[in-house]
């Protein structure tokens, strides 16, 4: 057999150590990374997220812009000065806002968080007015029906005391308010009146319940727009025995006329049959 000489394997060994470390540095260090395109810094992705954005902004502001409808005002809380338009469409100003603004017939921006905004109607609302036990200047007592109609004013004052008062309260308590100060108002004014007064002038009657009334109503920011009596009656008969004593008075008179008109009539008969003989003669 043939033997490697000694020390043969030894330099093979070094022979292969030193070939391996001439490699070159670069083949054994780590490869560069290349960086890759990101979505988040693309043109078309910025330019959607900028449309989005103000898409977003300006439906925050609309949700925020609020507008009084034709019947309506709107009463911001929170907030200062008047945007108030009258029925010939001019701006009414009106000093001392109280920390309330008042827009009719505009529109408004409502701040988040500082501003709180409401709704007043101003339609006109309708109320019966009905009194059983009102007593005359002359101690009897009548029952009086009518109707009334009432709104909401639409000057600036007039709006934020209805808005103070009202605001928040369902239709029927603002109703029960007029109902309350107009059946106040005609009970004051029948106790001063006789029946043949009432029955005779009913105009003059309503003007004096509506100017009684006028000042009780503006300080919670209600105005009256009509007021009607329907009908009188009493208890004793008094006003139905008032109305048979006038079909008798005018009944008689209509006797009394009739009676003069056919007197008249025979005389002026008698008269030409007198001229005829007369002439014949």
């Amino acid at each position: 057999m043939l033997r490697s000489p000694p020390g043969a394997w030894s330099r093979s060994w070094r022979s292969r150590a030193t070939t391996s470390s001439s490699l070159p540095l670069q083949s054994l260090a780590p490869k560069e990374h290349v960086p890759m395109p990101s979505l988040l810094t693309s043109t078309p992705f910025l330019v959607a997220a900028a449309v989005i954005v103000l898409v977003l902004l300006i439906a925050f502001v609309a949700s925020r812009y609020h507008v009084a409808g034709a019947n309506e005002a709107l009463i911001v809380a929170g907030s200062r000065g008047a945007k108030v338009r009258d029925e010939r469409g001019q701006v009414v100003a009106s000093p001392g806002d109280k920390g309330v603004k008042v827009v009719v017939g505009g529109g408004t921006f409502v701040r988040p968080l500082l501003d709180r905004v409401g709704k007043l109607k101003l339609t006109a609302r309708q109320i019966s007015v009905q009194l059983t036990d009102a007593v005359t200047s002359q101690g009897i007592k009548v029952q009086v029906q009518g109707v009334a109609t009432f709104k909401i004013g639409r000057d600036v004052d007039s709006l934020r005391n209805a808005a103070e008062r009202f605001l928040d309260a369902k239709p029927e308590q603002v109703d029960s308010i007029v109902k309350n100060v107009l059946e106040g108002s005609l009970r004051s004014i029948v106790g001063t009146l006789t029946i043949e007064e009432l029955i005779r002038d009913r105009q003059k009657l309503l003007q004096q319940v509506q100017d009684a009334a006028k000042g009780d109503l503006a300080t919670s920011g209600l105005q009256i727009d009509a007021f009607t009596i329907q009908s009188f009656s009493d208890e004793s008969n008094y006003i139905e025995l008032l109305g048979q004593q006038s079909v008798a008075t005018v009944s008689r008179d209509a006797r009394m006329a009739k009676a003069s008109t056919d007197q008249e009539a025979a005389v002026r008969e008698a008269e030409a049959q007198q001229i005829k003989i007369n002439a014949s003669r």
